[in-house]
Order: structure tokens, then sequence, then C-alpha cells
């Protein structure tokens, strides 16, 4: 909505013994913006009692009428009479002036009535305002202000401009890689060992050095595997820490000074090596920095972009939608009912982004192994199959240098197809496990999110005010509707 987009005409002084009298009714015409303004934003209701001392009042009301969407006219018992005892003097009357305005101009004009008072026809009214008693009206009745009051603001909401939201932005799912680039990497991998100790063949013993970087290839892929085995099977306890991590409140000032904390307590650490020397210290310093300047900004932005709300997009992440949802509830749970259009669209439309990241997720939880693969997390697949293959062109380049050397064993094919069998398994081992967490964790976010984000609507459509009523046809449709 638009600055102010309600402006509220009223009769403030009413006609008595050659003068102006103020009306008892404007301290009801007072309560009725306040109720406005505090469903609406302070900000979008407009009453000349806001104008600022000193300020030109005729410019100042035509601008605000200008800007405004909707005109409300509250119409009180004596409201005709004092039209009518105006139109004979000079000066401009404003009440007149700004309906006549208002219908000039197209906007919506919505009748008030307070005191019992009636909408006067169409011959009682001047020809410059006469359209105006062929306008839907709405009654605020002694006796049934909170019911009343909702009506009205019932009938507002159907005729103000949309809230403004962010533009949608939905993340794309990770595409699978073309099926011959794991194939390249892994070959690549495999002639990585062969082609360094042919490099250094007058430097290092090929057979020796051949083997240990079959050994240390092995038993990384072991840890890796090792790792996300452990991680499968110790599924329940790595969600649980997931879930009350993102339940967390997300405070920028809190995460900048833990990472800083952090990062004082490695730069510590490393700068009192005593093994290092001072190059080495300065080179170490040297990787920190690139690390936090490379990382940390785009970390920090990635921060920033979740304290946001309603935010554009969610991506289809298990922590990232269970940190999405946390945030929608919080702020949905601290609205205070009835919500206001803003509140209840920017909640649906954070529940939304929350909807389209768990479909997201089933499409993803629906791939299959090779897929996925291909798909989830590319660069650490690659690494992962660049070591899985260089071990296995370390196990089998071992065997013919051993052989060409001289040497001779009949343990050595055993050797080499020990390893060459261990790296296959353990990368794979490791994928599998990779594989089957992040099924489990897709499931089990899917499920308690689709629970939670079916809670969260009934929440805001139980505290919102509700639709309009549907309104009757024909010339006489605002007189059925208020009796």
């Amino acid at each position: 909505m638009p600055g102010e987009a309600i402006f509220v005409n009223y009769r403030q002084n009413g006609s008595q013994d050659g003068g102006f009298d103020r009306l008892p009714h404007v301290q009801v015409v007072e309560a009725i913006t306040e109720r406005l303004r505090r469903h609406f934003g302070a900000n979008q209701v407009f009453l000349d009692t806001g104008i600022r001392a000193g300020e030109h009042y005729p410019d100042a009301l035509r601008v605000k009428l200008r800007d405004a969407e909707l005109l409300i006219v509250v119409l009180h018992r004596g409201w005709l009479r004092d039209l009518e005892d105006r139109m004979g003097r000079s000066g401009v009357d404003w009440v007149r002036d700004e309906i006549r305005t208002a219908l000039d101009d197209g906007k919506h004009v919505l009748p008030v009535l307070i005191d019992k008072a009636g909408l006067p026809s169409l011959d009682a009214l001047p020809e410059d305002i006469r359209p105006f008693a062929l306008k839907q009206l709405r009654r605020i009745d002694f006796g049934h202000w909170e019911r009343d009051v909702r009506l009205l603001i019932q009938e507002v909401e159907a005729y103000l401009s949309p809230v403004s939201l962010p533009e949608k932005a939905t993340p794309p799912l990770p595409r699978p890689r073309h099926p011959v680039l794991p194939a390249i990497t892994w070959l690549v991998g495999a002639l990585i060992p062969f082609a360094a100790s042919t490099v250094f063949a007058s430097t290092v013993d090929q057979p020796a050095w051949l083997t240990a970087a079959a050994v240390a290839g092995v038993l990384v892929l072991f840890v890796i595997s090792l790792v996300a085995a452990a991680n499968s099977w110790g599924y329940r306890y790595l969600d649980r820490l997931d879930r009350e991590y993102t339940a967390l409140p997300r405070d920028l000032k809190l995460d900048v000074i833990l990472a800083l904390m952090a990062c004082s307590v490695g730069l510590f650490v490393l700068l009192t090596i005593p093994e290092l020397s001072a190059n080495g210290r300065m080179l170490l310093v040297a990787v920190v920095v690139l690390l936090i300047i490379g990382g940390g900004v785009p970390g920090l932005r990635k921060l920033r972009s979740g304290l946001d709300w309603p935010q554009p997009g969610v991506e289809a992440d298990p922590t990232t939608v269970r940190r999405a949802i946390n945030t929608a509830a919080e702020h949905i749970s601290h609205f205070t009912p009835p919500l206001n259009r803003t509140q209840r669209d920017q909640g649906n439309f954070a529940l939304d982004r929350v909807e389209e990241a768990v479909a997201g997720l089933r499409e993803l939880s629906a791939r299959r192994r090779i897929t996925w693969f291909r798909a989830t997390a590319p660069w650490l697949t690659s690494l992962h199959t660049l070591l899985a293959g260089a071990t296995v062109g370390a196990s089998v380049s071992a065997l013919p240098v051993y052989w060409s050397s001289g040497l001779s064993h009949w343990s050595a094919p055993l050797w080499c197809a020990a390893g060459v069998v261990l790296a296959v398994a353990f990368q794979l081992g490791a994928l599998e496990s990779v594989y089957r967490l992040h099924r489990r964790r897709g499931r089990a976010v899917i499920e308690t999110t689709s629970e939670k984000t079916a809670r969260l609507r009934a929440l805001i459509s139980e505290s919102s005010v509700p639709a309009p009523p549907k309104k009757y046809e024909g010339p006489s449709a605002h007189r059925r509707i208020a009796d």
C-alpha cells in the first residue's frame, strides 16, 4: 500500500446561531481512525488532525487526498443539514470538496453512518456529489461497536491495493552433471600418481612412492567412509542437533562475535606451534585470511539474507527449510490478533516459499542414487571421486613399476588388488551412507514441516479478519447490506 492510503472525511464543526461549534461525534471519528490505524498501520490512515502546525492545510489536504486510495466519509445525524447550511456561504466546504474530488478522480468512496444517521437521497445532494448517494455504506451503531468496526475493516481491506511483498525467487534445484564428467574425473585422478612418479623419477623411489600414495589414499577414503557411516548411524542425534540449531533465534551480532572469537582462537593456536618457522606461520596466517575473506563474506551475506522477512525464496535444503519455518513461526506467533493484511500476506508468502522448498525436497528425495550423486554437492563429490581414482591409479601403477625395477614377490598382485577393491568399496560406502542420511533427513523435514505449515496457516486464518461478505447486486444494494 502507498503512504496513507485511507483518507477520513468528516464534519468537525456544525453551524449554530450563525457560528460553528465542535460536534460531539468527533471523538467517535477519532476512535474509528485509531482502530483503522491499529489494523492497517499508523502511516496508512489520514485524519486532518495530523496536519503539522504551520503547514498550509489546503495544500496538505489535497496532497493527502490525491495519494489516498479510499475516502471514508463519516456521516452523523446532522450531516445533510450542515452541508446545506454551507451551500450559501462563501469559502470552501472541505467536506463537500473532498467528496467531489474523490468522485471525479474515480477513487473508492465509502460512507460510514454513525449516530443513527441516514444516507441522503439523490435529490437532496448537490449535483457535483450526487453519485455519493449510490455508494455502498457501512453503519456503526451504539452497542455494536466491535462487530461494526470489524465489518468496516472487512470493507476497507477489499478496497485497498495488495500489500507490497518481495519478488518471488525460487532457488533452482541442483541439476545432474553429465555422466561423462565423473568418469573423466576418476580417470584424471587415476593418472595423477603415475604422472607424478614419472616426473620425479630421478628423485623418488617410484615403487615405494606409489605404494605409499595408495596406502594413504585408502586410509583417507576409509576415514571419509567411517565419518559418513557414523553420521548415518547417528542420524537421530544429528537430526535433534539440527532441530535445536535451527530453532535458535537469529542474531547477526552474536553470530559475528562467535565467528570472530573462533578465528582469533584459531590464529592463536597456529601462531604458537613451536615447530613452525616464521615463514610457515606467515603462510598459515595468509591462508586463514584468504579463507575468511573468501568464505566469510558470502557467509555473512547469506546470514543477512536469512534475517529478511519474508524471504523471497528458500533453498531445498533440510537445515534451510527448518530455519525458514521456525522464522515464520516466530513472526506469526508474535503477531497480535486480529492480523492486519500486511501481517497475513507476509505470513502466507513466507509459508508459500517454505512449501515450494518442501516440494523441492520431495523431488530430491525421489531421485535415484546415480542421479543424486551426479547432482548433489558436485565439488565435494568430484574431489572424492578424484581421490578414489588417484588411489586406484596408484595401486595399479605400483605393480608394473615394481616389476620393472627387478623386484618380484607373489603378494604384490594381491596388495594391488586389495588397494583397488578397498578404494572402490570405501568410496561407494561413503556415498551410500551420505545418500541414506540425505533421504532420512529429507523425509523427516518434509513430514514435520508440512504439519507445522498447516498449523501456521490455520493460525493465520483464525487470527485474521474474515473476508468481506458478498455484496448484493442492484441499485439499492447499499441499503440491503447495511440494514
